[in-house]
């Protein structure tokens, strides 16, 4: 995307994700009339937007990730993901727990903190997850591969290039 993030931008994107992305029930969608789809994903796009404005005028961007593993050493630099948030309260091991088995012992979250350029922000996504999905996960999406400045880990400073 060049150019600033525009309402237009994430409503265009939210009906890509609508068509295309298995995350969302096709289902779901087809429940709602093209007029229905037209207020939601539009009344989104304005909340979206004006949530992401402020970050995405900054040159770097804070985020935060909940990962669950058992220490440190568990944490992979060159593929930290690229799934994120700028709300550290709402840092959630989203799908952390659902691969270990009943009756294991499951480690506590460790929530990463980030420093990500601007330019390694896939704006137009998070703005159109947030259109779709509201404020609950507070979602920012990193580019696959983008560099990430990873500042600490839990209550451990950090200071290490790694990637999404």
């Amino acid at each position: 995307m060049t150019g600033p993030l525009t309402a237009r931008i994430i409503e265009a994107r939210a009906r890509q994700i609508l068509r295309e992305d298995r995350e969302i029930s096709p289902g779901a969608i087809s429940a709602y009339s093209e007029e229905d789809i037209d207020a939601i994903v539009g009344e989104g796009a304005v909340k979206a937007l004006a949530t992401l404005r402020p970050l995405e005028r900054l040159p770097k961007v804070t985020l935060y990730r909940a990962v669950m593993v058992e220490s440190a050493d568990g944490v992979e630099l060159q593929a930290l993901g690229i799934y994120w948030t700028w709300d550290k309260e709402l840092a959630d091991p989203y799908w952390g727990v659902a691969r270990y088995s009943p009756g294991a012992i499951v480690p506590d979250p460790v929530v990463l903190k980030a420093v990500v350029l601007r330019k390694d922000i896939d704006w137009a996504t998070s703005g159109a997850l947030l259109a779709l999905r509201g404020q609950d996960e507070g979602e920012i999406r990193v580019r696959k591969g983008a560099k990430v400045f990873l500042v600490s880990m839990g209550d451990v400073p950090y200071n290490v290039q790694a990637r999404a």
